[in-house]
């Protein structure tokens, strides 16, 4: 017999099942909030603040209203309509929602730190804007972008892969711009061979305004459109059938060699590689196992954001 107190009603039944689904990944769920609403994780404050808040629906809601009326959201969104100032740098991140995306929430920390402490503002990307397998949102640097681009932004853009972290808060980003302002996109090289075009596109400065830096990533979105539909939902692994965007940007600098004269190639480890002064990446090569790699990550994130980070090597 069924219990006439339990409503079989499926709007009821879907209900409680939400219920439940929050009340049991609460602290998630808060944390979540922060980061899309707020763009920081949720501090321990947050967390059990909103812990006996956040049981039910309707506590999640309350959740969200009460961060989008929070003073600090308030500024937040009154900075993103500021008028633009001519200096404006904007760091981008991006990252599928699997393989990645955690990682990606632990380096945009340092990110978010960093851009706060220098009034820089940052866009942060989670999801693949083409293709299906989580390794193609490698390609999603491409198509932001280009996006950028033809939406007429200008200015130096920084982009950072997920493994990559701000390690000095105090590095004067602007000076260092300045100092290659005829540049159309700065990078390090890769070190696997010593030819120019070898570079790594793990981290590197864009400056949107450039013509030559227009050229460069309409040529390497030119070069992914190469590839249909089809060929991506065949790549399952990466470079499996179809080459990377490295290889792919590689390759453009390789037929267009004119290009040379307007990519900076810094070897001064300001960035790409794990003791840069500036922004450091933590790649598959340096741990046995993805494991062992967010570990550092997360170990480093930490240090950074409490203060201990220091520039290992003088310019």
């Amino acid at each position: 017999m069924e219990n006439p107190n339990i409503s079989t009603d499926p709007i009821d039944v879907a209900d409680k099942a939400f219920d439940e689904f929050i009340s049991k990944h609460s602290a998630q769920l808060i944390d979540l909030c922060y980061r899309g609403i707020l763009e920081r994780m949720a501090d321990t404050s947050g967390l059990n603040g909103y812990a006996s808040v956040v049981v039910d629906r309707h506590g999640f809601l309350k959740l969200i209203k009460s961060l989008i009326d929070s003073e600090e959201f308030y500024n937040r969104k009154r900075k993103v309509f500021e008028v633009k100032k001519p200096d404006e740098i904007l760091f981008l991140q991006t990252s599928d929602p699997v393989a990645y995306r955690s990682m990606l929430l632990l380096s945009n920390a340092t990110v978010h730190a960093y851009c706060e402490k220098h009034s820089f503002v940052s866009e942060t990307y989670i999801g693949i804007k083409r293709g299906c397998h989580p390794w193609h949102a490698a390609f999603n640097r491409i198509l932001i972008l280009n996006e950028l681009i033809s939406s007429g932004r200008d200015g130096w853009a920084v982009y950072m892969d997920a493994d990559a972290y701000i390690n000095d808060l105090d590095f004067d980003l602007r000076e260092y711009l300045a100092a290659h302002a005829n540049a159309a996109m700065i990078f390090a090289p890769s070190w696997v061979t010593d030819q120019w075009w070898d570079v790594n596109d793990g981290v590197f400065f864009i400056n949107m305004g450039s013509q030559e830096a227009k050229q460069i990533v309409r040529l390497w979105l030119d070069k992914f459109m190469t590839y249909s539909d089809g060929d991506l939902r065949n790549a399952f692994r990466f470079e499996s059938g179809i080459p990377g965007d490295q290889y792919m940007l590689h390759t453009v600098f390789q037929n267009f060699p004119y290009f040379k004269e307007h990519v900076h190639i810094d070897r001064s480890n300001a960035i790409n590689s794990m003791d840069a002064r500036f922004i450091r990446q933590f790649m598959r090569s340096h741990a046995d196992t993805p494991v062992e790699r967010l570990a550092h990550i997360e170990r480093e994130v930490s240090r950074v954001l409490a203060g201990t980070s220091i520039s290992e090597r003088t310019p």
